[in-house]
């Protein structure tokens, strides 16, 4: 799906691609990005959602639509590749659907939502940053949780959702509240500064601004990227149950001590390859052995169970492209669970 020198060459100026996607049942809340370099944190990146006219939980929510989609995202006053040129950057401001304040800077107008009195609203979260982990709320209101990553989960209410670089959340919100102006926030570790701010409000009341001193940080019943807190709503036991994978991987994450802002996989920094994977693959490259050791290529056999199990990574999240994984266990502790664990396709390394 577009991963540069993986699928395929990158696209080259002033030339174009078209994606024809066969999405049989699929649906939820996604996101697109360029995947060359760091162009994704200097803008190319967006929504995109699939909405399921059959949808098993349509009786939730009242209104799901363009206005109820909220992304949160890093921004950085530099290009983003001259940024990162020290270690871990901090982003110069946050913004929530593109908008957004910085210290010193102008003050604009901050994203506003609408919403009618008693409505409930399925608000789709997509969190689109480079490198930030956010916690996300809204003031004096609960959030259920329907979806993670595209796939439909038990109903689950938190005050606070913790959200990573690319993890989506479809959560329900009523506006049974009395009519007033309501902040949107999300923040983010380790600077824990307010990133952004926004206010809400019931009856077709446009967001007013909450002043930043009145704002603080959720201490309610905040959702983490545990395993035993919000289950699939269908088909909830990981792949292969209990019993042992057909294959099983260690990644251990180190920094690269070469390079200031690299790190190692099993003691490998990732080189891009100078002939895409795919097509090394459809050119009859079929064993480990067909790739070099940079280009961390592993060949599974078909239809098998993978358990992945990461050392460090001080969490960084980790994505898998066109599939959804089960999260057995956390290091946050507790037994491993096969009964009816997460089911997404980022989690924290």
């Amino acid at each position: 799906d577009g991963p540069s020198f993986v699928t395929q060459c990158p696209i080259a100026p002033n030339h174009t691609y078209t994606y024809q996607l066969a999405l049989g049942n699929q649906a939820g809340t996604f996101w697109y990005h360029s995947h060359l370099s760091t162009q994704y944190v200097d803008g190319i990146r967006g929504a995109l959602v699939i909405y399921d006219p059959h949808d098993a939980q349509k009786h939730l929510y009242d209104v799901d639509n363009d206005d109820t989609v909220i992304t949160l995202s890093d921004w950085y006053h530099t290009p983003a590749l001259i940024s990162t040129s020290t270690l871990s950057p901090v982003p110069d401001s946050g913004l929530i659907n593109s908008a957004g304040r910085f210290s010193g800077g102008p003050a604009v107008q901050r994203t506003r939502i609408n919403v009618f009195k008693n409505l409930r609203y399925r608000f789709r979260i997509v969190s689109l940053s480079a490198q930030g982990a956010f916690t996300f709320q809204i003031d004096n209101h609960t959030l259920t949780i329907i979806e993670d990553d595209g796939v439909p989960t038990v109903p689950y209410t938190v005050d606070a959702i913790q959200i990573l670089a690319a993890q989506r959340y479809s959560v329900v919100v009523t506006a049974n509240k009395p009519i007033a102006n309501y902040c949107v926030l999300f923040f983010s570790s380790p600077r824990y500064m307010l990133i952004e701010n926004m206010q809400g409000s019931a009856l077709l009341r446009r967001l007013g601004v909450v002043p930043l001193a009145k704002i603080t940080p959720t201490h309610g019943h905040s959702i983490v990227n545990g395993t035993d807190t919000y289950a699939p709503l269908t088909d909830p036991t990981p792949p292969g149950g209990s019993g042992p994978a057909d294959v099983t991987f260690n990644f251990t994450f180190n920094p690269d001590p070469t390079s200031i802002n690299a790190s190692l996989i099993n003691g490998t920094q990732y080189q891009p390859p100078t002939v895409p994977t795919l097509l090394k693959i459809l050119s009859g490259a079929s064993t480990d052995a067909d790739f070099p050791l940079h280009d961390q290529t592993l060949v599974l056999p078909f239809n098998s169970t993978i358990e992945v199990n990461f050392i460090g990574g001080a969490g960084h999240p980790f994505h898998l492209h066109g599939h959804t994984f089960s999260v057995i266990q956390s290091a946050a502790g507790g037994p491993p669970n096969f009964i009816n664990p997460p089911k997404r396709d980022v989690v924290s390394s």
